[in-house]
């Protein structure tokens, strides 16, 4: 899995609120260490001498983050927090055609298909031995375009950008309003929410007004949700019972509403692949290991295949050794046994199968870069679909199910 490492001096800022309270989880140090691994990045902690995941926090009251957030960020401030945070954007790097080839061709299983075709050629099966070479490596090459494919479609999903008005404080100390890129953002930065129907490019605070957003997007549900700016009390900031204070990235806005002559103000809280967006985007690149039972018997069963062929290569060699073979002849015949037990051209017929399948699948404008659930998910014969969020109970539990059948043509409930 790729990750990168990194070193970089901070500006000092350590009198300033945004490091003493408004970022917590940062180190206290002048030399930032941290590396990136799927996407996220982690910070060296030399108090504890353990790498942490980046992570904003805000320990301070509801009134503090009024009064001290809604100044403007300072250059210095600006640096630190581009530094760590990076920009505001999600930044998907997508391999060339040859090295995700060469991934696909690492698999054992392609391996010992060579071994298996190099075999053939010295047993006069050449023409066999072509056919799987030609159907393996167009299997290879389509799997490999499709992927490829589906990551660029990711990456263009993900890849978003608008113009925003951000509130900051110039060298001279006076509070300017800038017109820049959302890319330009960071944790901290005051900006204004313009116009309605444009999608949120971080995750941030509402600090004013009052603002209808529709969250389809990261929930799934189609009922707009209405979004209230932060109480001014002396309560210490809570983000785990405020969301419905937060704007998340993606999310679209329906309508706005200031209180008075004052504009709708947010506070940016995270940004890149620590906002919701991020995270929902990394888990379909990253998705989660899930041992499935259909997965884990094709694996016993090569498994099997294996040691029978092992036992029919112990079982072959005095009979062989009996007719008069040669030794070399003795080994090409017994590994030939080997490679009839465990068939090579496994892997290309799955392959050209699951390629079938997922251009089915890209028809309805379904996207899938891990090829291997496509085989699992051809085992389902349940799917259970909820609707918490809709209605007033939010604890659902399966009662019961209709099974369907198919008579004479039509799909009928039993």
């Amino acid at each position: 899995m790729k990750s990168s490492k990194s070193a970089f001096a901070l500006p000092n800022i350590s009198e300033s609120f945004l490091f003493t309270e408004y970022s917590s989880n940062i180190p206290r140090t002048q030399v930032l260490i941290f590396f990136t691994f799927k996407l996220f990045k982690y910070l060296y902690n030399p108090s504890l001498d353990v790498f942490i995941a980046l992570k904003t926090e805000i320990s301070t009251t509801y009134n503090k983050v009024h009064r001290l957030c809604t100044q403007g960020l300072t250059p210095q401030e600006i640096d630190y927090q581009r530094t760590i945070h990076g920009l505001c954007d999600l930044q998907i790097d997508v391999s060339s055609f040859w090295k995700l080839l060469l991934l696909e061709f690492t698999d054992p299983f392609y391996i010992f298909q060579v071994f298996s075709v190099i075999l053939w050629m010295f047993n006069n099966y050449q023409v066999y031995a072509s056919l799987i070479i030609v159907t393996t490596v167009i299997s290879l090459l389509v799997s490999t375009y499709e992927t490829r494919e589906n990551l660029l479609s990711i990456q263009e999903m993900a890849k978003y950008s608008c113009d925003v008005n951000v509130y900051r404080v110039d060298k001279d100390g006076k509070r300017t309003i800038t017109q820049m890129q959302s890319t330009e953002l960071v944790p901290g930065d005051l900006f204004e929410i313009q116009q309605e129907g444009q999608a949120m490019p971080c995750d941030c605070i509402l600090i004013n007004g009052t603002v209808i957003v529709n969250e389809s997007m990261l929930t799934g549900e189609s009922t707009p949700i209405i979004k209230s700016q932060i109480a001014r009390v002396d309560d210490v900031f809570d983000p785990a019972v405020e969301k419905k204070k937060f704007l998340f990235a993606g999310t679209t806005v329906i309508q706005k509403r200031s209180h008075g002559n004052e504009k709708v103000l947010a506070l940016v809280y995270s940004t890149g692949f620590n906002t919701a967006k991020g995270n929902l985007i990394r888990s379909i690149l990253f998705p989660k290991k899930v041992d499935f039972k259909f997965k884990n018997d094709s694996v016993k069963y090569i498994y099997f295949m294996t040691v029978v062929s092992f036992v029919g290569f112990g079982i072959s060699v005095p009979f062989l050794h009996q007719a008069g073979l040669s030794v070399m002849e003795i080994i090409k015949k017994s590994l030939d046994l080997i490679t009839t037990t465990v068939p090579p051209s496994l892997p290309a017929c799955l392959g050209i199968g699951i390629s079938y399948a997922i251009g089915r699948l890209k028809k309805y404008g379904i996207i899938c870069i891990n090829r291997d659930r496509v085989n699992i998910s051809g085992k389902i014969n349940m799917i259970c679909f909820d609707k918490t969020g809709t209605l007033t109970e939010d604890h659902l539990d399966i009662y019961g199910y209709r099974p369907v059948k198919l008579k004479q043509g039509s799909f009928v409930f039993d």
